[in-house]
C-alpha cells in the first residue's frame, strides 16, 4: 500500500510540472508491482485546487473521477484528528496539517509515502518514502 501526497499527485495529472515524466514512471512501476494506493481528504482536496489553478477544470475532473474510482480516500474522525496534532507539535522542521496527517497515516497503516514535498521528506528521514 502507497500514501500519494498531493505533490505526487499534481506532478501525475499536470503534464506542465517538471516532475511529471518522473511520476508518470514511479507509477507505473508501482501498477506493474500491483500496489494500493491511498489518499488522504486534504491531498484530495489540494490536489483539485492545485489541478483547478494550473491545469484547468477538466484536468481536475479528470483526477476527481480516477481518484474515486481508484484510490482509497481515508477520512480522519477526531481521534486522528488528535494524534495529527500531536504529530504538528513534535515536529523539528516547518509541516502544515497535511504533512503531519500524511506521517500519522503512514504510520497507522505501516505503508510508504509518494511525495516530492521538500519540507515533507525532511521531516520524514529514516521512514520508508518513495522520492
Amino acid at each position: 500500500m502507497i500514501l500519494l501526497d498531493s505533490s505526487f499527485l499534481i506532478a501525475l495529472f499536470n503534464e506542465n510540472d517538471p516532475a511529471h515524466n518522473r511520476a508518470i514512471g514511479e507509477m507505473k512501476k508501482f501498477e506493474i508491482e500491483e500496489k494500493k494506493f491511498i489518499i488522504s481528504e486534504q491531498s484530495l482536496a489540494k490536489t483539485i485546487d492545485v489541478l483547478l489553478t494550473d491545469a484547468g477544470q477538466e484536468k481536475a475532473k479528470i483526477f476527481m473521477d480516477f481518484a474515486v474510482e481508484n484510490y482509497r480516500i481515508q477520512e480522519t474522525d477526531l481521534e486522528d484528528i488528535a494524534a495529527i496534532l500531536q504529530i504538528l507539535q513534535s515536529q523539528k522542521n516547518s509541516i502544515n496539517y497535511s504533512d503531519a496527517t500524511l506521517i500519522y497515516l503512514s504510520k497507522f497503516f505501516g505503508c510508504s509515502i509518494a511525495t516530492y514535498n521538500e519540507n515533507l521528506l525532511k521531516e520524514l528521514k529514516g521512514y520508508n518514502v518513495l522520492k
